[in-house]
Formats: structure tokens, sequence, C-alpha cells
């Protein structure tokens, strides 16, 4: 009787056509870039001033009229996620070096994760009556909507894609 077990590795390897990122790919791997440093810049500039300085006391005040003691879980979280993020895509910068084949994967899940936690951000900003979500949430979620919306079906279907991430 022959043996019904798969060995992967006498699976034949794909074939790499490309030995070197370019083309389009060139956008979302200075995205990839870009994210760390934007986000570090946003967590010193932003995020940790906004828990650490005075203006946190107002949210936490019962007699304030500014009163949300969930603000600063809600700071705590985005600085949580954006840390995640960060590393996130350095882990996705190393895998797309390498050409390791989960590098498409790693970004479409990086993508929709990003407009997931812009759209859930938003909305517990509105739940917790912090105003409307304003430009900054609008051009966010715009961002992420058209990120998905051009990369997903890019690293899904392109076959410079299936051509570089075979290893």
């Amino acid at each position: 009787m022959e043996n019904d077990t798969l060995d992967l590795d006498q699976l034949p390897e794909k074939e790499q056509k490309y030995n070197k990122i370019g083309g389009w790919m060139i956008i979302p791997v200075i995205g990839l870039f870009i994210t760390p440093l934007r986000l570090t810049v946003s967590l010193f500039k932003d995020l940790i001033p906004a828990v650490t300085g005075p203006d946190i006391a107002l949210y936490e005040d019962p007699a304030s009229e500014l009163y949300t003691p969930a603000l600063r879980y809600l700071l705590y979280g985005e600085i949580f996620v954006n840390v995640g993020f960060s590393i996130f895509a350095i882990v996705i910068l190393v895998h797309l070096f390498k050409f390791k084949s989960i590098t498409p994967l790693l970004y479409i899940t990086f993508v929709v994760s990003n407009l997931v936690f812009v759209v859930a951000d938003s909305l517990i900003v509105l739940q917790l009556g912090l105003g409307t979500t304003g430009d900054f949430f609008d051009k966010e979620l715009f961002q992420a909507i058209v990120s998905c919306s051009i990369w997903i079906p890019f690293f899904l279907l392109s076959e410079r894609v299936k051509g570089t991430f075979v290893k």
C-alpha cells in the first residue's frame, strides 16, 4: 500500500521571477518604512503628552463638564495599538526583503487591521461623547479604505507579487 503522507520537502518550490522589489510594490514598501516613524512621532508628540499632561485631569474630574473617565484607557489603547502596528510593519519589512511567501498575507492583514482599528477608534470616540470624529478620522478612514481597495487586490492578483514572494 502506498504511503498517503505528504512530504513537504519534496514539493517543488515556486520559481522566483523577480529578485528585487520593484514596480508598484515600491509604494507599500515606502509606507511600511514610514509607518513606524510616523507612529513614533505621534506617540511622543500627541499620545503620551495627552495621558501625562495636565489636561487629562479635566476628563477625569467628576465635577468637570468634560468628565470622560474612559478617555485615559482609550489613549492607552491607542498607544498599545500604535506600538503594535509599528512592530508589525517592521516584521513585514523583514519578511518582504527575505522574499517570504507569507508577505502578501501579512500585508493584507496589516491594511485590514488598520481599517478595523480606524473604524473602532472612531466609534469609541463617538460612543464616549467626545464630539464628532472630525476631519482627522474622516481622512484616516478614507486612507484606510483606499489602501485596502488598492493593495488587497494587488497583493492577491499581481503576477509580480506571485513571482517575488516564493521562499
